[in-house]
């Protein structure tokens, strides 16, 4: 799995979880144009890749398998007026989702923390480590 296939496989999970929600929340991504709502909760995340030391000799092609890893950081605001009881509620059912994901994303480490208020806001941060098998 190369890097862009992991990212897209770890921003779905904080997608569904945004989008099962009601209404829905909205997520900043990386790189991308946002609008911060004034007076609803909104996710902002980032992906840090960290190491990618090989992991195999290679086989009779050449093939070798190497360890990506890094972390994942998703910081729920919550507008002050509402209270960090949605913050919470949402920092918690990050850390559900991620630790019911199955497939070929490993997350561990799974986390929160609280962040205090900034801009009108109250901000939790969920915090997961994450590692992905790349063989070329």
């Amino acid at each position: 799995m190369k890097a862009l296939q992991a990212r897209d496989i770890i921003f779905d999970v904080v997608n569904d979880y945004a989008l099962a929600q009601t209404p829905a929340i909205a997520v900043k991504w990386p790189d991308t144009a946002f609008d911060k709502p004034a007076a609803a909760p909104y996710f902002d995340t980032a992906i840090r890749h960290a190491t990618s030391p090989q992991a195999s000799l290679a086989d009779s092609s050449g093939a070798r398998i190497w360890e990506n890893a890094g972390v994942c950081s998703v910081t729920v605001n919550v507008p002050i007026a509402r209270g960090l009881q949605l913050g919470y509620t949402h920092g918690q059912g990050l850390i559900d989702a991620f630790r019911a994901y199955r497939g070929s994303v490993w997350f561990r480490n799974i986390r929160l923390r609280e962040l205090g208020s900034e801009g009108g806001f109250e901000r939790i941060q969920v915090l997961t480590d994450f590692e992905y098998r790349d063989i070329s």
